[in-house]
């Protein structure tokens, strides 16, 4: 009973295989890197069982991308009997240049024929695409901050699409701003994009990294590239250097300069900025609690950090600004702390440090500050107080003067005229007494001013003719005019 049953089970099964046929075709066979090739696969079983659900496409994925794979089943009644047709199509895109095959695919014990493909590196539209990877410096050590770039060269007509960060275990990725150049290789000129991240390594040994498919698009047409894997050798960092201490070249210290004088008990930001590679605000501010003391006579309060960068470098460089609040206790010369970033230098294997020496500073009294504003402005107040009094008073009698020849320039007559002489003052004195007669006027005016010859001669022939009726044979608008003259020409004696 055993025997024939396992007869029964052979003959279904060789009846099964023999009624399965496996065929494989694609829509070229000669394409250019970047374009996509199209593979139908079709077979045929007996039965209601679909002949392709089992069938893997992993042997073709060591020279193309699988994309798009879908399957349609179809199931006929023939002869009495069901057959099923079961088609499976897939998106090829090949990963490198060259004579590329795609093996024969099996199932149960049907086989499809192996398929030629040709894949040229330019042709039509489509121009050559180079794709380099790297990381520099190489090798790097661990938790040194190194570049790495994925190069694409091609000649500027393709559009591409933003290219991914690759996929990578126990490697931190920060992604950094584009970079073109033009660049000949092998006698071709090509538009270089440099797509670059600063790479951190978190732990030595190899590492492997993949970069996703770059997609790029010519007239509608979409392209795929695969870039070559990229490999390297992280090294270790000596057991005793802190995890929190950066590895790479040494940072630098920039310390913004602080007002002259600080007021006792007023808060006062002292600014300092840190630029460098491998640096982060979490392990920067790890160093400074550890590294900054403490300050005799000044009390620190918590210091912020900030990157000081907006926008993405092109450079690994990043720069944080660090504010350290602090207040002095008592006035006198005090000392900022002395400030130490530690780093290690990968080139000369050791562990160095920046340093910045303690500042002095002066720290003030308020009251002693508001003391010493108030002399100032009290100096200031009296050293102007005596020309601006001085200014005033020669401004008041100069309207004075101009006052009193005003009047003697409206006399009409040597009565107007005499009277308006002697209430002209020429010191022009606010507080000035009229004279009574002319004579009067003269020796009051001759003790502040010096009086000419001229002068006293025409108040003499004024005097003389005061009492007439007018001056007889003299012209009174000449006489007027030149007592006018006279009187300007005044100069004070003192």
């Amino acid at each position: 009973m055993v025997r024939w049953l396992l007869l029964s089970l052979l003959f279904i099964a060789t009846h099964a295989a023999a009624a399965t046929s496996l065929t494989a075709r694609v829509d070229k066979h000669t394409l250019v890197l970047g374009e996509s090739l199209l593979l139908e696969v079709t077979g045929h079983a007996a039965g209601a069982s679909a002949p392709l659900d089992r069938l893997s496409l992993d042997a073709l994925r060591a020279d193309f991308e699988v994309l798009d794979v879908s399957r349609n089943t179809q199931a006929m009644t023939h002869g009495g009997g069901v057959e099923t047709t079961q088609t499976l199509t897939a998106t090829l895109y090949p990963l490198r240049s060259g004579r590329l095959k795609i093996p024969q695919l099996n199932i149960l014990r049907a086989s499809s024929a192996a398929l030629d493909i040709v894949v040229h590196d330019a042709g039509g539209s489509i121009p050559r695409v180079v794709l380099r990877a790297g990381v520099e410096p190489n090798p790097p050590h661990v938790r040194e901050t190194v570049l790495l770039y994925l190069d694409v060269y091609d000649n500027g007509s393709l559009v591409w699409a933003p290219v991914e960060a690759p996929a990578a275990l126990g490697l931190y990725l920060r992604e950094l701003a584009q970079s073109r150049r033009d660049a000949r290789v092998d006698g071709e000129t090509f538009k270089v994009v440099r797509h670059a991240w600063a790479a951190t390594p978190l732990r030595d040994g190899e590492h492997t990294l993949q970069f996703p498919l770059l997609r790029a698009n010519k007239f509608g047409v979409r392209l795929r590239y695969a870039a070559p894997p990229l490999k390297f050798v992280a090294q270790a960092v000596p057991g005793h250097v802190p995890v929190v201490v950066p590895v790479g070249p040494a940072p630098l210290l920039r310390v913004e300069n602080l007002p002259q004088d600080i007021v006792v008990n007023r808060p006062v930001n002292w600014r300092f900025s840190v630029t460098g590679t491998g640096l982060s605000e979490n392990g920067l501010a790890q160093l400074l609690s550890t590294t900054l003391g403490a300050a005799s006579g000044l009390r620190l309060y918590p210091f912020k950090i900030e990157a000081e960068d907006a926008t993405r470098s092109t450079t690994l460089v990043q720069t944080f600004r660090v504010t350290l609040p602090f207040q002095a206790q008592h006035s006198g010369d005090l000392e900022l702390p002395e400030l130490s970033i530690p780093y290690f230098d990968p080139q000369l294997e050791q562990l160095n440090s920046i340093v910045l020496a303690k500042q002095r500073i002066t720290a003030v009294s308020p009251v002693r500050q508001v003391m010493v504003w108030i002399g100032g402005a009290g100096l200031v107040i009296v050293m102007l107080a005596w020309p601006v009094r001085r200014a005033l008073v020669a401004l008041r009698r100069q309207q004075c003067r101009r006052r009193g020849l005003r009047r003697i320039t409206r006399a009409q007559d040597s009565n107007e005229l005499k009277l308006a002489l002697l209430e002209f003052d020429a010191s022009g004195a606010e507080k000035y007494h009229a004279s009574t007669t002319l004579r009067q006027w003269l020796r009051d005016t001759s003790v502040t001013h010096k009086v000419d010859t001229d002068l006293r001669a025409w108040v003499f022939r004024l005097e003389r003719n005061c009492y007439a009726t007018r001056m007889a044979g003299e012209n009174f608008p000449e006489l007027k005019a030149a007592l006018l003259r006279y009187l300007k020409r005044l100069r004070c004696s003192r």
